[in-house]
């Protein structure tokens, strides 16, 4: 890891580990209430298959791990996976998973996952992808871990509309550390070029809804 990318690691760790104990909160809430409900809906349309029992689902920056304590109640005999950068969203998600034995929450970085080859049947991304330093390794591991025609999930914010994409990144910047905040077309061919095939696309809230299928190696 280079200088400049330890020093975004670092503010990246600084801010979510102040955001952690707010994160559940009423106030964040009015915001991710609708988006965790809209993720869900999707996964439940699109990945059905891929959450049956005895499959194994990663969710990538899991945060407090609210979306992984809502699947793991829904599919008790599908085992869950979360990871996240920052230590403290790993003490959240632990302690409100605690009480489900079909969930492990791990500490580590999205560019660099310390799982097997092809472990995975389903791997999610919400809310995260805009943070990550280099996009295009971050994806080539979500390639290497997911299974060959495996579900991936990516939820990131932007726009069909490259203007007006890069006028939220601006103001978000006052509030929070992002690399990029990407548009529709430019997450497509992202996506694409690391050997995901885009199933469904769609915009919802502030939000861009990827659901793809792994359907070649590197």
């Amino acid at each position: 890891m280079n200088e400049k990318s330890e020093q975004f690691e670092i503010a990246t760790k600084q801010l979510f580990s102040g955001w952690a104990p707010r994160y559940d909160s009423p106030l964040f809430r009015l915001y991710f209430e609708r988006l965790y409900r809209r993720i869900l809906e999707t996964l439940n349309q699109h990945g059905r298959d891929y959450v049956s029992p005895g499959a194994t689902v990663l969710d990538i920056a899991c945060g407090t791990g609210e979306i992984l304590f809502r699947l793991a109640k829904q599919h008790p005999k599908t085992n869950f996976v979360g990871i996240d950068l920052t230590t403290a969203m790993v003490e959240a998600a632990r302690e409100k998973t605690k009480a489900l034995l079909n969930v492990e929450i791990t500490e580590g970085n999205a560019e660099h996952l310390s799982f097997s080859n092809e472990a995975f049947d389903a791997v999610l991304c919400s809310e995260a992808f805009h943070h990550f330093p280099h996009p295009e390794q971050a994806l080539q591991e979500m390639h290497r871990v997911a299974k060959t025609r495996s579900l991936l999930m990516v939820v990131d914010p932007g726009f069909p509309s490259p203007f007006i994409t890069k006028i939220v990144e601006r103001i978000s910047r006052t509030f929070e550390v992002n690399k990029h905040i990407y548009n529709q077309h430019e997450l497509r061919q992202l996506l694409e070029q690391q050997g995901f095939s885009v199933r469904s696309m769609s915009h919802y809230f502030f939000n861009n809804f990827f659901v793809c299928t792994k359907i070649r190696r590197r």
